[in-house]
């Protein structure tokens, strides 16, 4: 049975963390990938791009913010300014892991990484109010 109704927000609100948590799953392998010393294999592409690999950062990111915005309302809440809580706890992981690349004789840390990662956190963030402020707008 389908019907065109739009979802409930319960389900949406399950689909949303189902994403958020399938999208944490993704990047936690590309960091486990990455810290293997396996990753040129699966990101070669992003050779061929100028700034490919920044690029990457500034994307994944991006996105992970987004889907965290997007699946937890509450961490939506602004701790200063712009900064909302979803965005501080996003900047605090993507940091930890940046620096953890020093335990790793494959990886190195690269403050550039980390500037791309934080202005695709910064940039999701102020898409991701206006976003999320119309969709409840229209609600």
């Amino acid at each position: 049975m389908t019907t065109d109704a739009p979802l409930s927000a319960p389900a949406s609100s399950r689909t949303a963390k189902l994403l958020a948590f399938a999208y944490v799953a993704f990047i936690v392998a590309v960091i486990v990938v990455a810290d293997s010393g396996r990753y040129r294999e699966l990101f070669a592409f992003l050779d061929r791009i100028p700034f490919g690999d920044k690029v990457g950062h500034f994307c994944f990111m991006g996105t992970l913010a987004v889907v965290i915005h997007g699946a937890f309302p509450r961490l939506r809440a602004r701790l200063l300014g712009p900064i909302t809580t979803a965005s501080a706890l996003v900047a605090t992981l993507v940091s930890l892991e940046e620096l953890s690349q020093v335990l790793f004789p494959t990886r190195s840390p690269d403050w550039f990484d980390l500037a791309a990662d934080l202005a695709g956190i910064g940039l999701a963030t102020a898409l991701s109010a206006r976003l999320f402020r119309s969709a409840a707008a229209r609600s």
